[in-house]
């Protein structure tokens, strides 16, 4: 089946091969259009939301004052696209909540992303510990 636990660690290979690939692109992009590339960790935007907001909106050269202030005072956000992307997506509108996480996959997993990803997590400062 499909839904069968024990496709979870074929799933979490795929997965992780593909954040590697995704990200192994977005660093050959940078190396051609350096200008044209921003760098945004989900993790520095759950700690730092308008800080973060305000270089996009900078580097972009877009005003995030509502999207800021929607963040701030925790308010409905539209989606805007669905071309890919998370769960979310799909639905109309959103409320960005840095304090919710998704659960940690269970250990075994996190070992396999890391021994998948570990040069890009290390550049990108990630720890490789627990």
């Amino acid at each position: 089946k499909w839904g069968d636990k024990n496709f979870h660690g074929l799933f979490l290979t795929l997965s992780s091969i593909n954040w590697v690939i995704g990200n192994l692109l977005a660093e050959l992009v940078k190396i051609f259009v350096p200008d044209r590339v921003i760098q945004v960790r989900y993790e520095d935007l759950c700690e730092k939301p308008e800080e973060v907001l305000r270089q996009i909106g900078a580097f972009i050269d877009c005003d995030m004052n509502s999207v800021i202030s929607k963040v701030k005072n925790n308010r409905l956000m539209k989606i805007g696209h669905n071309i890919a992307g998370n769960r979310i997506r799909m639905r109309k509108i959103f409320k960005f909540n840095p304090k919710s996480r998704l659960h940690l996959l269970p250990k075994r997993y996190r070992i396999l992303f890391r021994i998948i990803a570990w040069p890009l997590m290390m550049r990108y400062g990630y720890r490789l510990s627990f």
